[in-house]
């Protein structure tokens, strides 16, 4: 399966931390019936990175380990991004324990926990959170997997439904798999894999061998391409997401001209409409395949969202942890809640300028609490913490991601580059707060909202790659 790293501005990292590392707690010793895949990984037609996988689907003690690791170039160096999953079965508990690490520079998750009586139970996690969920006693786990795609893939039908366990959001979720057509002039034979946020193409050859994957990272094309031979070739050079990913802008937008209302005319290279989303701050009119966006202050129309809504985004998750007692002793110094939303939350963006130490890299999707221990952010981390100081104060916050016109994390002139902020509800309007660039102008284009999760904003980025500006500029009063 493919590296779920986060998808904003994780797709960079500062420090690679290699497969050496090790679990003994989930150790076990290579016997007849495992079965082992290396794979070099293609991103846009470039060698990034290497993947190995080892599983054993029968017997008592099934299992399957994903190790990926992708070289990223990205501002001031930087080494990439990498990934370690295993699930095994316990023959004493029958149990199946469960172990996850992502890394993306000081940015890592780890998660350790156990499926047992048709439950995942998270016994640790860096969130510091006890989380779970259901897990159907007919769920495909990974190390069948494999095998069924393989079956499939050799057979006439290859349409199938059921439930999988996904460890990149360690969930079930709901799969299909049908025909991608046939690649006969090499002889192999295609299954696609489909659940609600990705879709891998399967390719095996004719004898029943995988051969490779399809999918995409990023918004580009990644091919998993199985290795034979030289499987630990060096990746000659990292590659650039960061470059794909910025939005180069027609005109140099000065200063003042970013204070004032400004239009942009939108289309996408692949001719689709773009992704947008409608804001206070921002009009979205649908021209065919182009969007045209106004921006600025109370540009959008009003929304009025639900009780359930508001009380979603004051609730702490994950990623937003504002119930945690380091991130409420910040938020106390804020100052009295008998102050409006607007002067409070002007206080909490000059409090994270206090707090957090410029970082020009992407340093991968930290939350809140990471962001306050580790002292520094990127344009994530300090949203993920300002709306953490917010939601501590009891006001409604939500994460907004799209691009605006900063030189900052990206490194380059002249373009949009990836970016996230923060909408506070003041009781009649959701209002703009950006501490990442210290102020929010109207440059700032929403490509998606969300609670904190990354998965929410999956398709508004995958886009990124194919956004063309093509035009902007300054609107006149009337």
């Amino acid at each position: 399966m493919r590296p779920d790293f986060p998808s904003f501005c994780d797709t960079t990292a500062k420090a690679l931390l290699a497969f050496a590392v090790s679990f003994p707690a989930f150790a076990s010793a290579m016997t007849t019936g495992d079965n082992a895949l290396r794979f070099h990984i293609m991103l846009g037609g470039q060698h990034v990175g290497a993947a190995q996988w080892q599983w054993r689907a029968g017997g008592e003690q099934p299992y399957f380990a994903d190790d990926q690791e992708l070289r990223i170039a990205q501002r001031g160096g930087g080494a990439g991004a990498s990934h370690r999953y295993r699930i095994e079965r316990d023959p004493k508990t029958g149990a199946l324990l469960v172990q996850r690490r992502l890394a993306a520079g000081p940015s890592v998750q780890e998660d350790e926990g156990r499926i047992e009586k048709g439950r995942l139970h998270l016994d640790r996690s860096l969130a510091g959170q006890s989380i779970g969920g259901d897990v159907p006693a007919d769920a495909v786990m990974p190390y069948q997997l494999i095998g069924r795609l393989h079956d499939l893939a050799l057979t006439t039908s290859r349409e199938s439904a059921f439930p999988l366990f996904d460890l990149d959001g360690l969930r079930t979720t709901n799969a299909r798999t049908a025909a991608c057509g046939e690649n006969s002039a090499a002889g192999l034979h295609c299954v696609r894999l489909a659940t609600p946020t990705r879709r891998e193409d399967w390719y095996f050859s004719a004898d029943g061998r995988l051969q490779r994957i399809e999918s995409e990272f990023a918004g580009l094309p990644m091919v998993m391409l199985r290795c034979e031979s030289d499987c630990d070739r060096r990746v000659a050079q990292q590659f650039d997401v960061i470059g794909h990913l910025v939005v180069a802008s027609p005109y140099r937008i000065p200063k003042d001209a970013a204070q004032k209302k400004l239009r942009f005319l939108l289309s996408r290279e692949d001719g689709q409409t773009p992704v947008l989303v409608p804001t206070g701050d921002q009009l979205v009119v649908a021209n065919g395949a182009q969007a045209v966006v106004t921006v600025c202050r109370n540009c959008g129309e009003a929304e009025v969202p639900s009780a359930e809504e508001l009380a979603r985004y004051r609730q702490p998750n994950a990623w937003v942890q504002s119930d945690h007692a380091e991130i409420r002793r910040l938020a106390a110094r804020v100052g009295s809640q008998k102050h409006s939303v607007d002067s409070r939350m002007r206080r909490s963006v000059a409090l994270m300028i206090k707090t957090l130490k410029p970082e020009t890299g992407y340093i991968g999707y930290a939350d809140a609490l990471q962001t306050l221990r580790l002292g520094r952010g990127d344009c994530i981390g300090h949203a993920m913490l300002l709306a953490a100081l917010a939601r501590a104060q009891g006001i409604p916050a939500r994460i907004v991601v799209g691009i605006a016109y900063a030189d900052r994390f990206s490194g380059r002139r002249d373009v949009f580059s990836p970016h996230a902020w923060v909408q506070a509800w003041d009781g009649k309007r959701w209002i703009s707060y950006d501490s990442a660039l210290q102020d929010f102008d109207s440059t700032h284009v929403a490509l998606a909202i969300g609670d904190g999760n990354p998965n929410q904003v999956g398709e508004a980025f995958l886009q990124l790659s194919r956004l063309k500006l093509e035009r902007v500029g300054v609107v006149k009063p009337d």
